[in-house]
C-alpha cells in the first residue's frame, strides 16, 4: 500500500511541475504558416507602335493655256467665221434673233492649247482641265451637253470651226474650290490626255463645244478667262504622275 501511495505521489509532483512550466512561458506556441499559392502575375505585353505611312504625295505639274494659240471662233447666219484670240475672255454659246423682217444667229466655240512637252516619257495618273469663269449669259446649260474634242492644229484658223476630231467626249464642269476669290470649274480628262501623250504629241489642242448651237429667241453662253488674263485665271491643265 505505502508503494502505491508513492506511485500516486510521483504522477501527482510530475503534474504540477508540467503546469507551473506551461504557465511560467510568455511565448505562445508558434503555429507553423500555411503556405500559400501565390499567383504569378504573367507580364502584360507592351502594346506595339505602328506608325501609319504618310500618304504619298504624287508630283503635280501645272500647264497653262497658251494664250496665242487659243480663243473663240464664231459662225454667223451669213456663214462667215470671225476668230479672236486676243480677248482675255472666251465664250461658248449662241444667239438667235428675231426681228421684224429677218432672223439672225450665231453661235462659238472656244479652242484651248496646251504644251505637254515637259510630260514626254512620264506616265500620268490623273489630268484635270480647269477653266476660271468669268460669268454667264442666261442658261447656257439649255443648250445641251458639253462636248470637248481633241484636235491637231498648228496655228488657229477660222476654219478650225468644223474641224475633224480625234476622241470627242462630253464632260460634265464642277465647281473647284481652289481660290475663293474666283469661281473655277474643273473636270477630269485623264484618258484623253494619256491617249495624246500615246500618240508622242508635244501639243493639244482641244476644242469646247455645245450640243446645241443656239435656241430661238435667246442668248447663252459660257464665258471663261483665257490664256491672255492674268494667270491665275487662266486655263490650265493640271497633272499627277
Amino acid at each position: 500500500m505505502k508503494k502505491n501511495l508513492f506511485l500516486i505521489f510521483l504522477v501527482s509532483f510530475s503534474l504540477i511541475i508540467m503546469i507551473i512550466g506551461g504557465c511560467g512561458s510568455n511565448n505562445p506556441p508558434t503555429a507553423s504558416a500555411t503556405p500559400t499559392n501565390t499567383a504569378l502575375n504573367t507580364p502584360t505585353p507592351s502594346a506595339t507602335s505602328t506608325v501609319s505611312p504618310s500618304p504619298s504625295t504624287s508630283p503635280v505639274t501645272t500647264i497653262y493655256s497658251n494664250g496665242k494659240n487659243d480663243g473663240y471662233i464664231t459662225k454667223s447666219w451669213l456663214d462667215q467665221n470671225t476668230l479672236d484670240t486676243n480677248s482675255e475672255q472666251i465664250k461658248l454659246g449662241g444667239t438667235h434673233t428675231i426681228g421684224t423682217h429677218l432672223s439672225t444667229w450665231d453661235f462659238t466655240k472656244v479652242f484651248l492649247e496646251f504644251d505637254l512637252s515637259q510630260l514626254s516619257n512620264k506616265k500620268i495618273k490623273t489630268a484635270k482641265l480647269v477653266l476660271c469663269s468669268f460669268g454667264k449669259t442666261n442658261y447656257p446649260a439649255k443648250l445641251g451637253n458639253l462636248y470637248l474634242d481633241w484636235l491637231d492644229y498648228a496655228a488657229l484658223e477660222k476654219n478650225d470651226f468644223d474641224l475633224k476630231a480625234f476622241e470627242s467626249v462630253t464632260i460634265d464642269l464642277k465647281p473647284w474650290s481652289i481660290d475663293p476669290n474666283f469661281k473655277y470649274e474643273v473636270v477630269e480628262i485623264t484618258t484623253l490626255i494619256t491617249n495624246v501623250l500615246k500618240s508622242n504629241k508635244n501639243s493639244c489642242q482641244l476644242r469646247l463645244r455645245r450640243e446645241k448651237n443656239y435656241l430661238n429667241n435667246e442668248a447663252n453662253y459660257d464665258i471663261w478667262y483665257s490664256g491672255d488674263a492674268q494667270q491665275n485665271r487662266q486655263p490650265r491643265l493640271v497633272i499627277t504622275y
